[in-house]
């Protein structure tokens, strides 16, 4: 698969980069209305806790509602539990995945997780608004900006990706969805936008599972690694992985 492409369309270096972290609005200045989005939030934590997945995240997530700017908070999941943070300082903080959410979504993802299970096209729908979060928790994550080379990661200078909707699921207004993204690297630093953006040589086609396998692998197994053995065997994983779903773009020339 790899030899299908130039060694001039991988990234070998790349430069430190570290998105703006917004300045908190610490909660006793909510409005009544923000008041109430915290308790539907609040309301989340105490559905998702208990919750076996849970216990497999370690994540730092900045929380931003669409419709209500005031509210930033920091989501902090370890070892199954939950804390939420409202009073942080942005110079020490880096989230491991920033989600911006409309009061819509927020209370959508409630009703869902109340059922105690969700269904494909519920994931479907989650995963379309998660899709440019997840490219940029790994592509600003502290794993890649500390590797000094990153050849051997083998990432494309420009990139589009697909989460593949096979069976035709539909958001809320009956549209069909189509979840779409590009990556570029410009001198060093990567941009993900929403949509294909021109032509890229690669494209990155995923499903739902193989979706979670590559978050779990960049965001949580590889930067936990410890021993060579294990780095080992997960950058085989990933080879695999990258195999099964990068494949050259027929209308690149």
């Amino acid at each position: 698969m790899f030899n299908l492409f130039r060694e001039s369309e991988f990234i070998q270096k790349v430069r430190y980069y570290k998105k703006s972290i917004p300045t908190p609005n610490l909660i006793q200045n909510y409005t009544i209305e923000e008041q109430g989005l915290l308790e539907v939030i609040h309301r989340l934590q105490k559905i998702v806790q208990p919750l076996e997945y849970t216990k497999k995240l370690s994540e730092v997530i900045l929380l931003e509602i669409a419709d209500y700017p005031g509210i930033k908070l920091i989501i902090e999941i370890r070892e199954g539990r939950i804390q939420i943070i409202d009073n942080y300082n942005p110079a020490e903080i880096w989230p491991t995945i920033r989600v911006k959410i409309n009061i819509e979504n927020l209370e959508r993802l409630e009703s869902y997780l109340q059922k105690g299970f969700l269904t494909e096209a519920e994931i479907q729908r989650l995963m379309h608004f998660l899709v440019i979060p997840a490219l940029e928790s790994f592509y600003y994550s502290k794993l890649l900006n500390k590797l000094e080379h990153i050849g051997f990661m083998k990432l494309h200078k420009l990139l589009h990706v697909t989460l593949l909707n096979p069976n035709n699921y539909k958001l809320s207004n009956g549209q069909v969805i189509e979840t779409k993204a590009t990556v570029i690297n410009v001198h060093g630093q990567f941009i993900i936008l929403p949509g294909h953006q021109g032509t890229a040589p690669a494209l990155f086609e995923v499903d739902q599972k193989q979706a979670l396998e590559y978050y779990f692998l960049l965001n949580h197994q590889l930067p936990n690694a410890v021993t060579l053995a294990e780095k080992k065997d997960l950058y085989n994983q990933y080879l695999k992985l990258r195999e099964e779903t990068i494949k050259p773009n027929p209308e690149y020339k």
